[in-house]
């Protein structure tokens, strides 16, 4: 996407029509919200796989803190030891990884490309003649603005 302020006149300029320069960016709108989303899930699966097993391994030493065994009193001890430095491990994990906020931001911005993209879509069908109203040229130059705002604070996803 080009990034300075006369790009709907640029963009007239090479024969193109503004309705195709709006299904283009309603694609990529697309594609951005979609990653975003995804992104939202994958975070959210990995929090809860990580916490469904800390959750497990706390309860399992907790509940063998005060178990005595008779025989392989040693193996049980240092079972229980790594158990507990695994959990310990998951915990910074969690800590430190911040699934769940990392997952907001993602939804938050997955709900900002939505809105652009409606916004494209309302402007493109309550507009049929665009290349001749300098208005919806005013729009969309407003529109870009705001999307070129919104993917420099959006959160980074990986390729796929």
């Amino acid at each position: 996407m080009m990034s300075d302020l006369h790009i709907v006149d640029n963009y007239e300029k090479t024969g193109e029509s503004i309705n195709t320069l709006i299904d283009f960016w309603t694609e990529k709108l697309k594609n951005a919200q979609e990653g975003h989303y995804k992104e939202t899930e994958s975070l959210n699966k990995t929090h809860s796989r990580i916490g469904v097993g800390l959750i497990f391994l706390t309860t399992i030493i907790t509940a063998f803190i005060f178990y005595e065994p008779i025989e392989y009193k040693n193996e049980i001890k240092l079972a229980l030891g790594m158990s507990s430095a695994i959990a310990v491990t998951l915990s910074g994990i969690v800590s430190f990884g911040r699934f769940s906020e990392r997952a907001n931001e993602h939804r938050i911005t997955a709900s900002r490309y939505g809105k652009l993209r409606r916004q494209l879509e309302y402007l493109k069908a309550t507009n049929p003649e665009l290349n001749q109203q300098n208005d919806s040229k005013q729009k969309l130059k407003l529109l870009r603005i705001e999307w070129e705002y919104i993917a420099s604070t959006a959160p980074l996803t990986p390729k796929k």
